[in-house]
């Protein structure tokens, strides 16, 4: 290939699905663990809310502090 100016891009693509992923496995494995530990159902909901926020936010602090190529 010629043009290689896409793997950037693809690294940064593929980082942002990885501080999804991560942060809402944490979440959802951190309640689990709790709630098998305490024998309740309340945090896995929880702590799966708080992994997807805790995305979101890693996302949107990634996206505004990266600076783009112009």
């Amino acid at each position: 290939m010629k043009n290689k100016d896409w793997f950037p891009s693809l690294f940064y693509i593929s980082e942002l699905g990885l501080i999804m992923v991560v942060s809402i496995l944490c979440g959802l494995g951190l309640g689990l663990f709790l709630d098998k530990r305490l024998n309740t159902k309340f945090f896995t909901v929880l702590f799966l809310i708080l992994g997807i926020i805790g995305g979101f936010i890693g996302v949107y602090k990634t996206i505004t502090t990266t600076k783009t190529k112009e």
